[in-house]
């Protein structure tokens, strides 16, 4: 089955969970809601997705979550709802599962603002060994560099699946290669849902803060990985 199909079904499928609490007059709006869903979702020929990178799908299931937050009525009026109706849609599509473990909103954004005011002190606590924080650090560092020289999607894309690539063949212990290709599968969709796939071919946004949010959670499992990028993304 190709990505854009499987991404599409896991969308109906969620969808599908989410409608079934809801009442007889709301299905008409639930099933015009996926089917909007699955046209955002439809990736229109712009590569995304590193057939390479073996957690590529924690990228989709990101990118699938902020789809149905999308489409969720009514929105959370707070950030604590907000969190709380991301876990609830990602249990419906089965993201979350026994290996997740909840963190606050204080500690997210404790995470965020350390790593905006010392990036490197904030990514020595990650509890990552040294080689891996270098090269947390290192990606970082070459994405901010190629968004101060105004770099197409394409370049971000290409640096992302070379980087991933560095990580695939170094010599990480299996634990960190996870917690690595899960945060740069999830960086690499963010980074598209805010350009190419609006039609935008520069103008991408990288959050630094986002970024070692969702590598600490990544740290914890995929599923606060996502979580945590879901929750950052929504809030910043």
């Amino acid at each position: 089955m190709k990505p854009i199909d499987k991404m599409k079904n896991l969308s109906f499928i969620a969808l599908f969970l989410i409608s079934t609490a809801c009442s007889t007059d709301s299905i008409e709006e639930n099933t015009s809601i996926a089917q909007n869903t699955a046209k955002k979702t439809n990736l229109s020929g712009v590569t995304v997705s590193n057939s390479l990178n073996p957690f590529d799908n924690v990228g989709e299931s990101y990118l699938l979550l902020l789809d149905n937050y999308d489409v969720f009525h009514p929105k959370p009026s707070n950030s604590i709802d907000a969190k709380e109706v991301l876990e609830t849609i990602g249990t419906g599509m089965g993201i979350l599962n026994a290996s997740y473990i909840p963190e606050s909103l204080q500690s997210i954004n404790a995470v965020q603002q350390l790593s905006i005011d010392d990036l490197s002190l904030a990514i020595s606590q990650s509890g990552l060994s040294t080689q891996a924080q270098g090269m947390l650090l290192n990606c970082i560092s070459g994405l901010l560099l190629l968004k101060e020289q105004d770099a197409a999607y394409d370049e971000a894309y290409a640096f992302l699946i070379a980087f991933e690539s560095q990580v695939i063949s170094s010599n990480l212990s299996a634990e960190e290669k996870q917690i690595l290709l899960s945060t740069l599968s999830i960086v690499r969709y963010d980074i598209y849902n805010g350009s190419a796939r609006k039609g935008k071919d520069r103008d991408w946004e990288l959050s630094v803060g986002n970024f070692v949010s969702t590598a600490y959670g990544a740290k914890q499992s995929s599923s606060n990985a996502i979580i945590n990028a879901g929750i950052s993304n929504i809030l910043h």
